[in-house]
């Protein structure tokens, strides 16, 4: 009898975490707020692949990316509470990895082999003729995070809007040549085009990345 409830036991904790694969990322913080370590291992899988793709294209180096998402990882789990919901839980998760990366990448530069604080023979220090390349990296990952949100956020205008967004930003196209796609006139074109931007200004997926 005790055998027959303890599998029984077994098998409803297996459905359970099997359901708590298909929650929401709302749902699941919830539940880890709650001390839920299944939600915390669901999320991590969840976007443990595209964090790796993302401290690649930081760090340039696979072994110093494993190890940022890892610290990113234990970073978000252990200030769960601070997140506050004003973005998503994916764009709080990346903005922290982007910083962990962007450490990672300083405490590399101070360990070089050369003091940054000495001085050439012109009485310049090597540190101020450096560019701040972390700076250059979390500008242009800004900007492409940015890039594909939008592009996201493009697919749920409607088609005689999205036509001509893509056209203009995916193929680079002038008025005359949007019209001429389009069948339409220039006049509509731009028109098209302003109530596209209002559409996108009010889009959630903008609006979170604001």
């Amino acid at each position: 009898m005790n055998e027959g409830l303890l599998i029984s036991d077994v098998a409803s904790v297996v459905q359970l975490n099997a359901a708590k694969a298909e929650f929401s990322d709302t749902q699941l913080v919830t539940l880890l707020r709650l001390g839920d370590a299944d939600a915390f291992a669901i999320l991590t899988r969840r976007y443990e692949k595209r964090l790796l793709r993302i401290a690649g294209r930081i760090t340039k180096n696979t072994e110093d990316s494993k190890d940022a998402v890892q610290e990113a990882l234990l970073k978000a789990y252990w200030r769960i509470e601070t997140f506050r919901g004003q973005s998503s839980f994916s764009t709080w998760l990346t903005r922290i990895l982007i910083n962990t990366c962007l450490m990672q990448l300083r405490k590399t530069r101070t360990r070089s082999h050369l003091s940054l604080d000495e001085t050439n023979e012109n009485g310049t220090a090597w540190a101020d003729r450096l560019p701040d390349r972390a700076v250059d990296i979390e500008t242009a990952y800004a900007r492409q995070e940015r890039a594909e949100l939008l592009a996201h956020a493009t697919l749920s205008l409607k088609p005689a809007l999205r036509s001509v967004v893509d056209g203009y930003q995916r193929y680079d196209c002038s008025m005359a040549e949007l019209a001429e796609r389009n069948g339409i006139s220039i006049a509509a074109v731009k028109s098209r085009m302003l109530r596209a931007r209002i559409a996108l200004k009010k889009s959630a997926i903008m609006t979170a990345a604001r």
